[in-house]
């Protein structure tokens, strides 16, 4: 047993599809709380979050009653020790990240205890963490450094508690028995051969601007560090190296009040996904004039169609029409986005693969500017339904309009978007 001479907050954030992982977190957490003896000093802050503006809860999975029993009986494993357990429950239709509450946390403790400490819902918390953190006070009260923000984490993959939350049938698509076409599920990340090809189209990517913001390390390891997977993959090759087509995104121009982007405008990416591509194009650029490796760098605006994932804007509009729920919209709606039918994308995207004009960037845009409020009014007609809205907390550095040029594309291959208006695919 040992006694504390600090005062101590441990917090954690549970999102509720990591209802799973939070009976491990709460085992090693009493792992480490069994050996306090002045248990008066140690507070334990536990934020359950519910809101589906990410993920939404399959009530054939798991019901929302079950998700707050489970965390209501991890709570109660530390009140049987004798702690203080302070709990905040966030509802379905707020918008609360992890690190609004990592904030919160601080601000609210900080003045109050000697050490503030954080971690996932995957965290965990060794034994000797107390004992560790006494012996660092020792140095930190000598130097005038004081309440720390610590994260013990042994990360780990998404676990099985994705399973409840709704994803999208990718199965049963019209190509799967074609000759020519054989699927391999890897991470851009660790695969090691690449077969033989003509062309490579790197589409892959995490592709949410609020996921970004929640977990920018993933967007870091896939987007970038997974592009140059690929690219060493493709400077291996002595003989017969593919084209590089590389599929990037119009937000690393960043926003613009007035006009629109061309493929030589300045980019200034505003959050760590558009980072992140901007990192990817930089990196394939380097390789091209390092190894020689031939690309095309394909800018495309927002993309919308079939069998489109539901936290994007339009396939979420049409969920909660249907579900008879408020539609969350970012602000007030006024935001601007460059709207592109997916089979236009996709077009404009295989005429840069059969072009002799390569190592070039194209932007592909419909030239089709609507603010989200125009997207909900348009979509809610295609419905027939009068939506309901629900005016959510602005994500953190929000763009204020996109807007790019597709001059480029249209005169010098011929592409032409089919759709120059939001198409009702429905």
């Amino acid at each position: 047993m040992i006694k504390l001479n600090k005062k101590y907050v441990i917090g954690t954030h549970i999102m509720w599809f990591e209802i799973e992982m939070y009976k491990d977190f709460i085992d090693g957490l009493v792992n480490l709380l069994e050996t306090v003896e002045n248990k008066e000093n140690v507070t334990i802050d536990l934020c359950l979050n519910l809101s589906q503006h990410l993920e939404t809860i399959d009530t054939n999975q798991i019901t929302e009653d079950k998700i707050i029993d489970k965390f209501n009986n991890g709570v109660s494993r530390i009140k049987e020790l004798g702690y203080d357990v302070k709990t905040m429950q966030v509802e379905q239709d707020e918008f609360y990240l992890h690190t609004d509450y990592r904030r919160d946390l601080n601000y609210n403790y900080c003045k109050k205890v000697d050490y503030v400490m954080w971690g996932e819902t995957d965290s965990f918390f060794p034994k000797e963490a107390f004992e560790a953190l006494e012996t660092l006070s020792k140095y930190t009260d000598e130097q005038n450094i004081h309440r720390y923000i610590m994260c013990f984490a042994d990360r780990k993959m998404w676990d099985a508690s994705w399973d409840a939350t709704v994803h999208i049938d990718y199965e049963n698509l019209p190509f799967d028995n074609d000759k020519n076409y054989k699927h391999l599920e890897q991470d851009i990340c660790k695969v090691k051969h690449l077969p033989p090809c003509d062309i490579l189209v790197n589409f892959a990517a995490e592709s949410h601007v609020d996921n970004s913001i929640i977990e920018p390390d993933v967007f870091v390891q896939t987007n970038i560090i997974g592009t140059q997977n690929l690219l060493n993959l493709v400077r291996g090759k002595t003989y017969n190296r593919p084209l590089f087509v590389h599929i990037s995104t119009d937000e690393v121009y960043g926003d613009i009040y007035d006009g629109s982007f061309t493929e030589d405008s300045k980019i200034t990416p505003s959050n760590p996904y558009s980072a992140s591509k901007a990192s990817a194009e930089m990196m394939l650029l380097a390789y091209a004039r390092t190894y020689n490796i031939t690309y095309q760098i394909c800018r495309s605006s927002n993309n919308y169609g079939s069998r489109q994932y539901p936290e994007k804007l339009i396939p979420k509009i049409i969920e909660c029409l249907d579900d008879s729920k408020p539609v969350p919209i970012h602000g007030d709606g006024s935001y601007i986005r460059d709207w592109t039918y997916v089979k236009d994308n996709i077009d404009g995207i295989y005429k840069t693969c059969f072009t002799d004009k390569v190592n070039q960037v194209w932007n592909i845009s419909s030239n089709n500017c609507l603010s989200n409020l125009e997207v909900l009014e348009k979509v809610s007609k295609w419905i027939g339904k009068k939506p309901k809205i629900n005016f959510i907390e602005n994500r953190h550095g929000q763009d204020m309009r996109y807007s790019i040029s597709s001059d480029k594309i249209r005169n010098e291959l011929g592409w032409n978007p089919q759709h120059q208006t939001l198409y009702n695919f429905l």
